[in-house]
């Protein structure tokens, strides 16, 4: 559970932050 909620937090702050496009493309992938 706790890193579940963990990933969620992650990823929005993933998106308030420039995240080079390999990166973002590897999360995505993900």
């Amino acid at each position: 559970r706790g890193h579940n909620v963990y990933v969620v937090v992650s990823t929005e702050d993933w998106a308030k932050r420039p995240v080079p496009d390999a990166l973002r493309h590897a999360l995505v992938g993900r």
